[in-house]
């Protein structure tokens, strides 16, 4: 039987919660840092749910093998397209703050 997609995330007022319709991902890496968030978004990791705490937002990502060299490389002034890391904030920012 051929897996199916998630459907796309929910972002609710208080935490929200992204529905699978199959099974989630075996691990998942969370931050609570804007940037790193944007950073790793640009670069491609997949970005599952969006968990309210008050004030603060966790942002959590598909685990990915190479995760631990992308946040070293953001730590290090790796390099990433201005324009994709623009997008992935504002995308961020508006599925925090426009909830």
């Amino acid at each position: 039987m051929p897996q199916r997609a998630p459907v796309a995330p929910q972002f609710g007022q208080a935490q929200s919660r992204l529905l699978y319709t199959e099974t989630a991902p075996a691990s998942t890496y969370e931050t609570t840092d804007l940037y790193l968030a944007s950073f790793l978004k640009a670069r491609g990791m997949r970005l599952l749910d969006i968990h309210r705490d008050g004030r603060r937002a966790t942002f959590v990502f598909e685990d990915r093998p190479d995760r631990a060299e992308l946040i070293t490389g953001f730590y290090n002034d790796d390099v990433v397209r201005v324009n994709d890391f623009k997008n992935a904030l504002q995308d961020l920012k508006a599925a925090v703050f426009n909830v």
